[in-house]
């Protein structure tokens, strides 16, 4: 049995533009609210874990933050990509990637290659599913073998 999907992952991206004088602040919070990991994943990640744009666990920024300072928790600020189930990540979604930093590829983009081939994918699928203009199947193949110890390549 599969797990419950967050009820932002299908199309509901557009509730990290969503702040406290949004008009579709109610709409947001219902969406939330009706979410069937609200309680069990999403309100512990974002109030405790990481830092989030817009409107998570049915709560603005704003909230969020204020809750943070009541209870003095310290969260990292992530991205959307960060948070979304691999498997949920569309070339949409990874538009947000960072495209390079000092001609390498940026930590963030590495991250969601680990994550993806963790899950499975293929290199073909993985360039394929990010659509990003640095990562051929080939540049995957050359991150696993550099940075995952199980694709390294034995030398004899």
């Amino acid at each position: 049995m599969k797990p419950p999907r967050p009820a932002c992952v299908d199309g509901g991206q557009w509730l990290a533009d969503v702040d406290d004088t949004d008009d579709r602040l109610p709409q947001a919070r219902a969406l939330c609210a009706g979410c069937p990991v609200l309680a069990s994943w999403c309100r512990p990640l974002v109030l405790e874990q990481v830092n989030v744009d817009g409107v998570a666990a049915a709560m603005t920024l704003t909230e969020r933050l204020a809750w943070r300072e009541r209870h003095t928790v310290h969260v990292e600020d992530v991205t959307l990509i960060d948070v979304t189930p691999v498997t949920d990540i569309t070339p949409s979604i990874a538009d947000a990637l960072p495209v390079t930093t000092s001609g390498e590829l940026h930590s963030s983009v590495l991250t969601v290659i680990k994550r993806m081939t963790a899950e499975g994918m293929s290199s073909e699928v993985i360039s394929e599913r990010l659509a990003h203009p640095h990562v051929s199947p080939e540049t995957v193949d050359y991150v696993r073998r550099t940075y995952m110890r199980a694709y390294a390549r034995v030398e004899n």
